[in-house]
């Protein structure tokens, strides 16, 4: 399961475009053997919500993650990296994100 360490911004993005930037370069799931379909992440610092339903969270609308040590529950979904997160204090927000496959 590829790793990576996203920054959440105050603006709603996708999955993939926070992705693609913490990775310096485009980030192309069809290179990869896996499907990615599966999250499993980790708030390092200040809050962060996303809509399961494909809708555009705001910093007081959707599932609500805080940054704490516990990790939250994987996630899946077949339009993941289109998810959009956002920060819910204004704050950027540091996330530790890990991609994959799920059955």
């Amino acid at each position: 399961m590829p790793a990576f360490t996203i920054t959440v911004t105050s603006t709603a993005t996708s999955i993939r475009e926070l992705v693609q930037t913490a990775a310096g370069a485009a980030f192309n799931p069809g290179t990869r053997k896996q499907n990615i379909n599966a999250m499993h992440f980790q708030v390092q610092s200040q809050g962060i919500r996303y809509c399961p339903d494909g809708n555009t969270p705001t910093a007081s609308t959707g599932i609500r993650y805080t940054a704490a040590a516990e990790v939250a529950p994987v996630i899946s979904s077949p339009n993941l990296l289109d998810l959009l997160l956002i920060s819910s204090t204004g704050v950027n927000s540091t996330v530790t994100i890990f991609l994959g496959e799920s059955d």
